[in-house]
């Protein structure tokens, strides 16, 4: 009683970003029209940068609001995920990188569920 939960779509975008991050060539160039990074004025130098910084001031929180976000990416155990892919994700996102066996439907469950 007394508190509110506020759901927003940050969290999507923010999800967005990260996946921006590990495209290449053609996939890179419709996410950032779609994203409308240029319109934004980001550029690809400066736009991981801009989520981090964001994030930092929206994780300060203050006296009336408490923002809690969680950030993962979960890959496949066949798949290795760059390191350069990591850096950026734990750096810029605050991101943990999991390695799952989606055919174990449990464990993959308990690990999106976490």
């Amino acid at each position: 009683a007394g508190k509110n939960a506020f759901f927003s779509p940050v969290s999507i975008y923010v999800a967005l970003a990260m996946a921006y991050g590990a495209a290449r060539t053609e996939t890179a160039d419709e996410m950032r029209n779609i994203l409308q990074y240029d319109k934004a004025g980001i550029n690809d130098e400066n736009v991981h940068q801009s989520f981090r910084s964001s994030l930092e001031l929206l994780n300060k929180g203050s006296d009336e609001y408490k923002l809690i976000m969680a950030n993962a990416t979960l890959s496949s155990i066949n798949y290795e995920i760059l390191p350069e892919y990591k850096e950026l994700s734990k750096t810029h996102y605050a991101a943990m990188l999991k390695e799952v066996d989606f055919r174990s439907t449990n464990q993959a469950v308990n690990e999106v569920n976490q």
